[in-house]
């Protein structure tokens, strides 16, 4: 008969370290070599888990004392007083509540608790910071120094330019000063200079002789300078005792011709007068009369203005047709009419002239004419 051996295994039950895991509330403390500690429930087994290790270290209030941790994600903690560390990285900073100590002026600050204005030259600074007032007690800008024509301006703080300098108008920017030349036009039978022709040219448009006198030279000041012209010729008279180039009284000007006034700011002017120019001063047409003239006498003269015109110009004129088949004008052994043509202030004359021993009625003829000077 056979026998039947049974070999009972005694199975231990696992040893849990030195027994007191068995008995470890939650977020008590291990003693012994115990590395991890479990959550303990009545299954010690099924405590060794990651999702009961989870549960456990959730459950508990934990205390990290010189532990490395790498990239760790904190959720809202409470770090308290931090001894060091570096914040490159930080972001999100408040510079209210988070920061303090000053901050420098290469960092876009002002490197002192009490910033302030200063004032200085011309600017009054008034209030505390940082609500203060700025305002300017000057002239615009501080002041100037001119030096011109010998003379010498300190402290002023602004510049007026007199005739012959032109700045253009605005606000900013740069004003560049031009010289230019004003014209002051009259008409009257004479004119007396004023101290504002300084540097201006005086214009008579006068159709007769006219005259104009100086302004007293110590009235003018030293540098006073005027120049003149005459439509029609004019004279150029001094004022008082002064004098003219030395020692005239009056200095002639034909008509276009320009004088050069300069004062010495005492009691004498030198006068400078420009060559009259050849040109032409005016120029026209006129019809010639058509009414009978007897023998040796002359058809009543024919006017037409021609303005700026002088008694010293000189009057050419020529027929705008050809004369030769105009009674009158045509060549004959007995003889012809004759044209005499001659200047007077701004205006060309003609006189048709009988030569003949007969009466002669002159066909209807027009004359082109030119003035000279």
């Amino acid at each position: 008969m056979k026998r039947l051996v049974v070999l009972m295994l005694l199975c231990a039950t696992p040893a849990w370290a030195d027994g007191t895991i068995n008995t470890l509330s939650p977020g008590g403390a291990l003693t012994g070599p115990e590395l991890i500690p479990m959550f303990q429930t009545a299954n010690p087994a099924s405590t060794t888990t990651p999702a009961a290790l989870d549960t456990y270290l959730a459950a508990t209030t934990k205390t990290l004392t010189n532990k490395t941790l790498t990239a760790p994600i904190m959720t809202a903690p409470v770090l308290g007083t931090i001894a060091s560390g570096v914040a490159t990285g930080l972001t999100g900073l408040p510079l209210t509540t988070g920061v303090t100590g000053l901050l420098p002026v290469a960092n876009g600050g002002t490197g002192t608790a009490t910033p302030s204005l200063v004032a200085g030259s011309n600017v009054t600074v008034t209030g505390t910071w940082p609500n203060q007032t700025v305002a300017s007690t000057g002239g615009g800008g501080g002041t100037i120094t001119v030096t011109a024509g010998g003379g010498t301006s300190t402290g002023v703080s602004t510049v007026a330019f007199g005739n012959g300098l032109t700045v253009p108008s605005g606000s900013s920017g740069t004003a560049a000063v031009t010289l230019t030349n004003t014209t002051n036009s009259q008409s009257g039978a004479s004119y007396t200079l004023l101290t504002t022709d300084a540097s201006k040219t005086v214009w008579m448009t006068n159709v007769a002789a006219t005259t104009v006198t100086v302004l007293a030279a110590a009235t003018a000041g030293a540098g006073y300078a005027v120049a003149v012209v005459c439509d029609a010729g004019c004279t150029i008279a001094r004022s008082g005792s002064d004098t003219l180039n030395g020692a005239a009284t009056s200095i002639t000007l034909a008509g276009h011709q320009l004088a050069y006034i300069q004062g010495d700011g005492t009691s004498a002017y030198r006068v400078n007068i420009a060559a009259a120019t050849p040109g032409t001063i005016a120029s026209g047409t006129s019809a010639l009369g058509t009414s009978a003239i007897a023998s040796a006498t002359c058809a009543s003269v024919v006017t037409t203005a021609a303005t700026g015109t002088a008694t010293t110009d000189v009057v050419t004129a020529s027929f705008n047709g050809d004369p030769t088949a105009v009674t009158g004008y045509i060549p004959l052994v007995a003889g012809m009419l004759t044209i005499v043509s001659y200047p007077t202030a701004n205006n060309v004359n003609f006189k048709v002239c009988n030569n003949t021993s007969s009466s002669i009625t002159p066909g209807a003829i027009t004359l082109n004419w030119r003035v000279a000077r």
